[in-house]
């Protein structure tokens, strides 16, 4: 990874294909992502930690990255929420479809 980290260094973040950004994400432990600028601000900031290591800025290079993976968990955890809610209220808007066609099939067997 180190070596990926300098080569990323030299050419820039924005030289990466998507599927490189992807890997590179995976190689670090940054397994959530939903856009390619996500992963790049992610790989951004990975790369600022590890070249602040063992320097006074080490420590804020750390706090950043970790605001900005618990600010990616929380969109994640949001998009989830909101297809969660969207099913349910499928389900729900269906149910009153359901029981007409249910109760229009008793009649038909009872004769209205």
């Amino acid at each position: 990874i180190k070596n990926d980290d300098k080569l990323i260094q030299a050419e820039g973040v924005e030289s990466l294909s998507e599927a490189e950004l992807r890997q590179a994400c995976r190689d670090r432990g940054v397994l959530e992502f939903s856009s390619v600028e996500e992963m790049r601000q992610q790989i951004n900031l990975y790369n600022s930690v590890v070249e602040n290591e063992g320097t006074d800025g080490e420590e804020e290079a750390k706090k950043a990255y970790k605001a900005a993976s618990e600010d990616s968990d929380h969109a994640a955890e949001t998009a989830v929420d909101h297809k969660v809610s969207s099913a349910l209220i499928d389900r729900v808007d269906a149910m009153p479809h359901k029981l007409e066609k249910e109760i229009d099939d008793v009649d038909a067997k009872i004769g209205d």
